[in-house]
């Protein structure tokens, strides 16, 4: 039988980087890529048979930086997620039935991989307590190392 989820539950994380910063560069990339795929598309369809403009090289150049810096951040967050993984938690997707989600800011479990999926709403909410009682922990006893 497992614990209660309550914004206490603390987890040591495994040593380096939590796979959710380059993940998150991931997405910021694929938005770019997303933003910057149709005046690509535009400017080479209708500019086809004459010299390209100078906005469509540029964003073409954005579209081609975006996929490439998207793959690389992909590639560096593949390592940080198996460890996760190994360990038992995930610091990136917060709906996994066999890994706890843990916020990487506070070290604290935000879903219990035994409890039913939670929503978004929730998953803020948990957020929310969770760094709350993580500040609240700073300012009793700091860590210093």
């Amino acid at each position: 039988m497992s614990t209660p989820w309550h914004p206490d539950l603390k987890v040591d994380l495994v040593p380096g980087q939590p796979a959710s910063k380059p993940m998150h560069v991931v997405s910021v990339c694929w938005w770019i890529g997303c933003v910057t795929f149709v005046p690509v598309c535009i400017g080479f369809f209708a500019g086809y048979g004459k010299p390209a403009p100078d906005w469509w090289l540029l964003t073409f150049l954005v579209f081609g930086g975006s996929l490439v810096a998207g793959r690389i951040a992909l590639g560096v967050a593949q390592r940080p997620v198996s460890r996760e993984r190994a360990a038992g938690y995930t610091t990136i997707a917060p709906n996994i039935d066999d890994a706890d989600y843990v916020d990487a800011v506070s070290r604290r479990i935000v879903r219990q991989r035994t409890e039913p999926h939670i929503d978004r709403r929730e998953i803020r909410r948990r957020l929310a307590l969770v760094r709350e009682s993580a500040r609240r922990d700073r300012r009793v006893a700091p860590d210093y190392w």
